[in-house]
């Protein structure tokens, strides 16, 4: 008995420790451009200023090659470039994998999806503004998020909303929070990309699936405790 109430409760355990585990795929992913135009011309520095660039800021429309699953993304990366109509391979990680996540700002990141992601719908100056605020929390190194100073700068945008609406995601940040967990896909030579929506995008964090799964450890401990004292009671 003392075997199996070691090996249920170590077997539990595992389970539990492994369901945290990022795991890692491939994704071979065509582009199609931006979800239903969402999106709003902006000029940007990146580096501190010493580089300035014009894009648009704006949701963006995959399809998954391999399950024909179609999902959306926001840019992370403004140093490589996609194009629409192509097809890349990429790596899934989620965005809270300790080599190939997002370190430092993943929950930051989770609180702008979990707090301003609804507010787009359909919305073109919305969808500009949430990217906007990521490529802040993502390229700021200074340790305080504006897009007025520091790494990243907005220059300019199409429509003046969309840098106000950045700004107000980004200073209510420290009042918000998370509720849900993120993926991410990277390549070496292609944009890196947080999916905000498909077969792979942001999940809620089941704070109660982790406890029923300790609860369940505990349940076990009871029940085999039960059966080992029956178990000496027999043989009295």
């Amino acid at each position: 008995m003392g075997k199996l109430y070691a090996t249920v409760v170590t077997t539990l355990l595992v389970t539990s420790l492994w369901a945290g585990v990022a795991q890692a795929g491939i994704i071979t992913a065509t582009f199609n451009g931006y979800e239903n135009n969402l999106k709003d011309s902006a000029t940007v520095t990146i580096n501190g200023g010493t580089s300035t660039m014009r894009t648009n800021a704006g949701l963006f429309n995959w399809t998954n090659e391999g399950t024909g699953d179609v999902f959306q993304t926001f840019c992370i990366e403004l140093s490589q470039y996609i194009q629409q109509g192509q097809t890349y391979n990429y790596s899934l990680f989620q965005a809270s994998d300790p080599s190939n996540g997002l370190g430092s700002v993943e929950d930051y990141v989770g609180r702008l999806y979990t707090n301003a992601f609804d507010l787009i719908g359909n919305v073109s100056a919305r969808a500009a503004a949430f990217q906007l605020a990521l490529w802040e929390i993502v390229h700021e190194t200074s340790g305080a998020y504006s897009l007025n100073s520091g790494s990243f700068q907005v220059v300019s945008t199409g429509n003046a909303n969309s840098e106000l609406w950045a700004s107000s995601y980004l200073n209510s940040l420290d009042s918000w929070t998370s509720n849900y967990t993120m993926n991410i896909i990277r390549s070496d030579t292609q944009q890196d990309q947080l999916i905000v929506g498909g077969q792979n995008g942001p999940t809620p964090i089941s704070e109660p699936a982790t406890l029923g799964l300790f609860g369940l450890i505990l349940l076990c401990i009871g029940v085999l405790s039960r059966k080992r004292r029956v178990s000496d009671l027999s043989y009295r």
